[in-house]
């Protein structure tokens, strides 16, 4: 009696069991996809986040560089004012001269533009971010596109044909700083040689400058081969000094009217594609610097 009854009971369990059902199957794959997705998308915010936080400090990094170059030059050549010429390009055992003269007048006199407000290159490069972040094609005066209007953000800058054969950069005189090459050498006691100190965009022969594949930055190469000199003046050595890529970074000089021009505005500025971002990155400054020639 005792069998039957226990059989019985066994047969009804067996009876209650049952495999999931293929909607308990897709579900539980659905609320375990969208746990996997939210997750996947939180980790990608936060690498993006953490990506962008790193191009913009680099960035940043690379304007007060700029910034701070300038500053220096300035304040190297208005010290200098009262001292004397420099005898040549090879200074004598601590002559006292003007070091930077050359340096800071090519800044200005080559590479410097007069303020002209009805200028639309001048104007589109002072007012960067409109420029670079307008999409509306049928503004010329900020347009920076391709016949077929399919470059926008940061390569307006760089496209020619809009001004002339020039592109925004090269119409604007744009420029940078090498700041690895502006301390005066202690063993060769030479000038500041501005054909290596500057480079500027209308010399952009070599393509220098380019738009920032990644970030804002200059890359810099080592120059010449063993006991080799360069072209330029560079001396081989194992030091990073020679300027290989400007990548997104440019500065215009644009003269304060007036004759001699009482200052001096420089234009630092930089532009790159953010991760997960549809317009483009925009970093920049301006920094007057005074001509004490006109006082």
């Amino acid at each position: 009696m005792s069998t039957k009854i226990a059989q019985i009971l066994h047969d009804k369990s067996l009876a209650t069991k049952r495999g999931d059902t293929i909607i308990e199957v897709m579900f539980a794959i659905a609320v375990f996809s969208l746990v996997a997705v939210i997750t996947i998308s939180m980790m990608n915010l936060g690498t993006a986040n953490a990506e962008g936080a790193l191009e913009l400090t680099t960035a940043r990094h690379e304007l007060n560089a700029q910034a701070e170059a300038l500053r220096f030059v300035h304040s190297a050549y208005t010290a200098e004012l009262a001292l004397p010429t420099c005898s040549s390009s090879v200074i004598l055992q601590n002559e006292k001269c003007q070091h930077y003269k050359d340096l800071w007048e090519e800044i200005v006199q080559t590479y410097s533009r007069d303020f002209m407000p009805d200028d639309p290159a001048q104007q589109a490069i002072i007012n960067i971010t409109n420029t670079l972040n307008n999409n509306d094609v049928s503004d010329s005066s900020v347009r920076r596109v391709s016949k077929d209007g399919s470059i926008f953000g940061c390569n307006r800058a760089y496209e020619t044909g809009t001004f002339g054969a020039d592109s925004l950069l090269t119409a604007n005189k744009a420029f940078i700083l090498n700041i690895r090459d502006l301390n005066i050498s202690s063993d060769s006691n030479s000038l500041i040689l501005p054909k290596r100190a500057i480079i500027g965009a209308q010399n952009n022969v070599d393509n220098k400058f380019i738009p920032a594949p990644l970030s804002a930055r200059i890359i810099y190469s080592r120059a010449g081969q063993p006991n080799e000199t360069t072209e330029d003046g560079y001396a081989a050595h194992n030091t990073y000094n020679q300027v290989s890529q400007v990548e997104g970074i440019w500065v215009v000089a644009i003269r304060g009217e007036g004759t001699p021009a009482p200052y001096y505005d420089f234009y630092i500025q930089t532009c790159w594609n953010a991760p997960n971002s549809l317009s483009p990155t925009i970093l920049d400054t301006v920094i007057r610097l005074y001509n004490p020639g006109a006082k």
